[in-house]
Parts: structure tokens; sequence; C-alpha cells
């Protein structure tokens, strides 16, 4: 057999043994030792995340409460503060910034404010600007502002062609109020619209002041689609009037109300539901249901100057509506003011009247004395009140005052005894009440308006107010100059049991007069008339669309003589009498109703006659009438 494997089996154990060694020996083979590893590096410092910048601004006014819409500019940002008072800023840089506010009725501040990581506070204190506008004066109860601009802040807010200077328009101060800044408007100036984009009104009003001192007008547009439709509201020489416009095709809708005076006046124009409004000074001007309202529109101002004038502007609001429009509320001013009127021994005049000059056609600008004498206002729009004060029977007087705001001031006026005039005890007998008077002493005729129209506007219609040839002193009514006819009535007044009286001399026979009597005109034209003067013999006429004499005197005027005439009607009863003496007394079966009285003059041309009139009065009657005794 063969022993090579087992050979070979042996060497290759011995080999492994061998290469063991024995047990508790050490190795001693060339095996390297392990190879030591490094230290460990420690764990990077993180770099800090750097806190963010940001920046609260808190707005109030001195009593505490939020500034609501002020703008408030960081750098190249704005934010407007909501109903809190605040506006936000984040994502800013740490160091020095400076912020500017302005807000409508407010002073506009700038404040440096360093910025630190983190959350930042401002708190700012806005001081009321007295010409500014305030937000909370801006719109009646019940409404919602949509637009503001006081002008304050010399700039003029979504109106891009004021904001570019266009030609003509300028914001500048108010001439007799320095710091009140105002929107003027010269000649060459073009349309201003505020930015239609943006701003597109429904329901809402619109309120702007206006101050013209010439006859140039300014169309106010309302709700307007350029090209398209608007509402233009005419206004210039004291009225105002409005249009209906749609396609550049315009529709007169007839007068919009009235102002006096070349101071401001506030003009507000509002649409809830297709029903337009017009006020004008707090007096509705005109009311329109508009059949087909279109659906919404901007504002705009209008110009068309021929002459070198200025028209400005001040205070344009907008408000929405939830309801009809109504006239803003006169704004509390704490100006207030009491005028007692007495004679030259102290006693109180009552039924005088106080106009204020400032307050225009406003509802209130007139008032008459009570049985002390008093008249009162509160909340008068400034420091200074132009009173003119007249009395039945007084010389009329003017008086400056001047008032503080917060304190009632208390102020009586004297007046003077004018021997020509006519006292109200001497216009009624016992028993009668005053209900209309006029003795035309101080150069007015009220309630006539084509008299007035002559003495106011020197109108040449035959009427005249002039001085007496016999006493200077005395002015009287005078129906002349040649005009065909003469005529007027008075309005306002409706007299049912009354008496008129009034005297009357004619100079000349070659024309006649008619005193028109309970004159109405419901019907037509219902009245009973007596002709006096010329070849007449002193009749009455029932006049309903034409009739004839149904009572006769032979009673004739003579020339250049004072006449006393009573013409009264209690009960169906009517009487006509003369210097004290009954001329005729009618008993009408059917009773003409009730109605003003009227002169009728007929001024033939070529006619040398002429009328003269003083102490009208109408009485109330309770009683059948008596003849009131003459002095």
């Amino acid at each position: 057999m063969s022993t090579k494997p087992v050979f070979s089996l042996l060497v290759i154990l011995a080999l492994t043994l061998g290469a063991c060694g024995s047990p508790g020996q050490a190795t001693t083979s060339a095996t390297q030792p392990p190879t030591a590893l490094p230290p460990t590096a420690p764990p990077p410092t993180p770099t800090p995340t750097p806190l963010p910048v940001v920046l609260e601004v808190t707005l109030t006014n001195p009593d505490g409460g939020p500034v609501v819409g002020a703008t408030v500019t960081l750098g190249e940002a704005s934010q407007v503060t909501g109903a809190d008072g605040l506006a936000t800023f984040s994502g800013l840089q740490a160091g020095q910034a400076s912020l500017q506010v302005t807000a409508p009725g407010y002073f506009a501040q700038d404040a440096a404010q360093d910025l630190q990581p983190g959350d930042n506070q401002a708190a700012l204190v806005m001081q009321p600007d007295p010409d500014g506008l305030l937000p909370e004066n801006a719109c009646a109860p019940g409404e919602k502002l949509l637009y503001i601009e006081d002008f304050q802040d010399g700039l003029a807010q979504g109106w891009d062609s004021l904001e570019a200077s266009a030609p003509g328009w300028k914001v500048e101060a108010d001439p007799d109020q320095p710091g009140n800044q105002v929107l003027s408007a010269r000649k060459g100036v073009e349309w201003a619209v505020l930015d239609p984009q943006y701003y597109q009104f429904q329901n809402a009003v619109w309120r702007v002041r206006f101050k013209f001192m010439d006859g140039e007008r300014t169309i106010f547009n309302f709700r307007l689609v350029p090209g398209e439709a608007r509402y233009m509201v005419v206004v210039g020489g004291g009225a105002a009037d409005l249009n209906r416009n749609i396609q550049e095709k315009g529709m007169p809708l007839g007068p919009a109300g009235r102002y006096a005076g070349d101071g401001w006046h506030l003009l507000e124009v509002g649409l809830f539901d297709g029903m337009l409004g017009i006020y004008i000074d707090g007096k509705q001007g005109m009311e329109y249901q508009d059949p087909q309202p279109w659906e919404a529109g901007t504002i705009a101002l209008e110009n068309h100057f021929e002459g070198d004038v200025v028209h400005y502007y001040d205070n344009i609001v907008v408000c929405e509506l939830a309801a009809p429009m109504q006239p803003m509320p006169r704004p509390k001013t704490g100006f207030d003011l009491n005028v007692t009127v007495l004679d030259a021994e102290g006693n109180p005049i009552p039924n005088a009247t106080v106009v204020m000059a400032e307050l225009g056609e406003a509802d209130n600008a007139s008032q008459v004395s009570d049985a002390k004498g008093l008249v009162s206002w509160t909340d008068l729009p400034g420091a200074e009140a132009t009173l003119q004060v007249g009395a039945m029977g007084y010389r009329a007087v003017e008086q400056k005052v001047s008032l503080q705001k917060d304190t009632l001031i208390e102020q009586t006026i004297i007046l003077e005894r004018d021997p020509f005039g006519l006292l109200p005890e001497q216009a009624c007998a016992p028993g009668e009440t005053l209900l209309y008077s006029e003795d035309f002493q101080d150069g007015k005729a009220q309630g006539w308006p084509n008299i007035s129209a002559a003495a106011d506007l020197n109108a040449q219609n035959g009427w005249a107010i002039l001085p007496d040839e016999a006493e200077n002193a005395n002015l009287l009514l005078q129906a002349a100059n040649g005009l065909m006819p003469a005529n007027d009535d008075l309005q306002g007044f409706t007299f049912d049991n009354a008496v008129w009286r009034l005297h009357l001399m004619v100079t000349g026979q070659d024309t006649d007069l008619f005193l028109n009597w309970r004159h109405s005109f419901e019907q037509g034209d219902w009245r009973y008339f007596v002709p006096v003067g010329g070849n007449w013999q002193i009749n009455m006429v029932r006049f309903t669309n034409g009739g004839s004499p149904v009572a006769q005197s032979v009673a004739k005027l003579s020339n250049k003589k004072w006449f006393f005439f009573e013409i009264s009607t209690f009960e169906g009863v009517t009487e006509v009498w003369l210097n004290g003496k009954k001329l005729f007394s009618y008993t009408d079966p059917q009773p003409l109703p009730p109605g003003t009285i009227g002169l009728e003059a007929h001024l033939r041309e070529g006619a040398k006659a002429m009328f003269f009139f003083d102490n009208i009065s109408v009485c109330e009657l309770t009683s059948p009438f008596v003849t009131m005794p003459q002095p």
C-alpha cells in the first residue's frame, strides 16, 4: 500500500502545531500592534438665528381713543390703521428708522424710531387739527365712510389730475382762514375726477364744501361713468340746477336749491335705490326718482371759467347709505349765542326778526324773538356773527358779535323807535291777531317776489321802494314807470277770516289798480278784487276765471291824498271800508276759498299815474269785522 498521503498529513500537522505554540507561551510572530485613532473633534457651535424686526404703531387721540384710517409710512412701506388704531410692519432691518403719520382731521407727525431685533412698539398721540375733518364728523348717523379728503396735508389723494398739478388746480391756504388748506380752481382748469378704477359709488352721498365769490358756475358730477352717464349739479350765482346726462345728452330736471352770500356752503348729493336728493346748507333743494338709475360711478369737479375768477372746495367725503339720505346734522362747534332785543326803555320787543348773515339760507338763519325778546343759536359755524335786527315800528340795525368756544355769549341789542314805522299794536284792532305786516322801512318787502326783485336786484318791473317826498325818512312802495302791468302777490300766506289794511295814494287819473283779496290759484284765478283809481267808482268783483261786480259804491279816490282801506271777510261776509266808513258789504252764497293778497297796477304805456302804498297788514278775525280808528 502507498505511504505518501500519511507523510503529507504529518507534515501539515507539525507545521500547524508549531505555529500555535504552547499554551501560555507568548507569540513570537512579526504581527504589528493596532493603529491608535485620532481624538474626536467637538461639534461646531451653531450660528444663532437673528430675531425678526417687527414694529407695531399705535395711534390714539388725546382722549385715548384709536385713530382710524391714518396712513403710517416707514421707508417705502405704508400701512393704514384699522378700527384699533394699529399699524404693523414686519421684515424690517434693525437700526434707526423714521415714521411719517397723516390722518384726516389731525396734524401730521414725524417720529424717529430705534428698531431692535424682536418686537418694537411705538405709541403716538395725534393732535386734532381745528381746520381738518375728523372721520367721525364726515358721515351722518347710520352711514359708512367710503372716502375723505380735507387737503390739510397739501395733497388730494385719488385725484390723479390734481396730484399731477393740473393747470388751474391748486391746494392752498384759504385766504380768509390761513390755517385751512383748500382746493382752488382758476381759469384754465380741466376736469378733476376721483379715480374711477378704485372708486365706484352705488347707494351713497357726496358732501363737499364750496365757496364762490362770483357768478361763474361749477358742475358737481355725481355717479360719473366717463362718457356714459352722470348727474350734473350746476351751482353758481346763488342757485343750483340738476341735469341727468346720458351719452352726453342732458335732460334738465329743474332747480335744485339756493344759497346766499359768498361764504362757505355745504352741498350734499345722495342716491339711494334710485331716489336722488340734493341739499344745500341742510335745506332740501330737490328730490328726484330716477326710473333707470345706472349701477355706480365716481365723482368729479368740472369748470369752464371765462374770467379771472377763483372757486374754493374743501372737506370732500363720500359715505355709504343704508337708507334714504338725510342732511348732515350740524356739527358741535361750541359757539353759542343768545340775543335779547329791547327798546330804548329796556322793554323786550317780541316778534323782532334777527338774521345771522353767516348762516346763509339755512333754516335757522332767521329767527323771531319770543315774548322776552330772546332768540338763541347753538353750534354756530365760527367765532364771528353778523346780526341784522329789525322789528315793526323800529329802526333796523346791524351788529357784529364775537363768540368764544364753549362759552354762551349773551348779547343785548337796543332798537330805536322809528316814527314812520308801524307798531304791532297799531296794525290790529283789539281782539284781532296779527298775521302779516310790512311798513317798508327796512327797504324790503318780505314775501313779495316781484317787489323784492326790484328792491334787491334793481329789476325794471314797475315796482320801487323809495323815500316819501313829503317825509324823506318814510319809505314807501311805488308802482310806476309806465310798465304794463305791475303785479305781485304775497307768497307763503293764506288768509281766511281776516282783514287786510293798507294806506294808498294815487297821483294821476289815467290808469287804475286792483286790490286782490283772497287770491287763490288751485282752481285757476279766483279772487275778490276792488278796482280803484282812474275813473273807477270803487266796487268789488267776484272773479272765478271771469266775473262781474257784486257790490258798488259812488266813492272815488282823490288825487295826491292818502286813503286808508280795510277789506275783510268773516264767515262769508266781505266788506270794504274807506277811512273808517263802510262802502259796501257782500254776503257770498258760495264763499271763495282762502287766499293771499295782491297788488295789480295797470301801468299803461305813457300813463303818468303812480300808486303809493304804506303800512300793509293782515289780522285774523274771530268775530264780525269792526273798523279800527286811525290817529
